[in-house]
């Protein structure tokens, strides 16, 4: 029997030492890379997930604040009639002073409400009916003026008159809304 040739297997196991050593230096530097696109990922993730936190509070205060706009935001349908503060015939006195319910000057496009519908100061749309349309202020109050009814304040008696009896739509904006926008 031969003896075994030591220096071809240290050779052999050096060889076989060297290529694992190689391949698993390989394997261990891909699996790093791997990490650490994973690492970069999970922070890339993370970093996603705050700002989209952040934006739906943003957004859940938003909406909060405009339900609560909305719930001060009414659509009524009323009769609509229509006075003129500056002839007795309409206002029923002979003592005006110029001032209205809410003590500011009475003036066309004002109109007269029942406070326990529209409170006073309330902002109100009122859609196209002549001149007498568009957005303006509850001002006053009347004694013929109950419920669902708005009186639109107009220069002369035979305006009023003109005017008649109209049942639109009106858009109320209460005044705790105003007060923070």
């Amino acid at each position: 029997m031969t003896k075994p040739n030591y220096f071809i297997i240290w050779l052999l196991i050096l060889c076989f030492a060297f290529a694992s050593g190689f391949l698993f230096n390989a394997r261990n530097k891909e699996a790093a890379i791997a990490a650490s696109k994973l690492n970069e990922l999970e922070i890339e993730n993370y970093v996603l997930k705050m700002k989209l936190e952040l934006l739906l509070r943003k957004y859940l205060e938003e909406l909060t604040e405009l339900q609560e706009k909305l719930d001060h935001i009414r659509i009524y349908k009323v009769k609509a009639t229509a006075y003129s503060p500056f002839d007795v015939r309409c206002i029923g006195w002979e003592f005006f002073d110029g001032l209205n319910a809410t003590m500011t000057k009475a003036r066309v496009g004002a109109i007269a409400v029942d406070p326990k519908v529209i409170p006073l100061h309330s902002i109100v749309y009122v859609p196209e009916y002549g001149y007498y349309y568009g957005w303006t202020k509850a001002e006053d109050v009347g004694p013929k003026v109950k419920g669902y009814h708005i009186d639109i304040a107009v220069e002369t008696y035979e305006e009023a008159k003109m005017f008649g009896v109209k049942w639109p739509e009106v858009l109320v904006i209460e005044p705790e809304i105003q007060e923070r926008s």
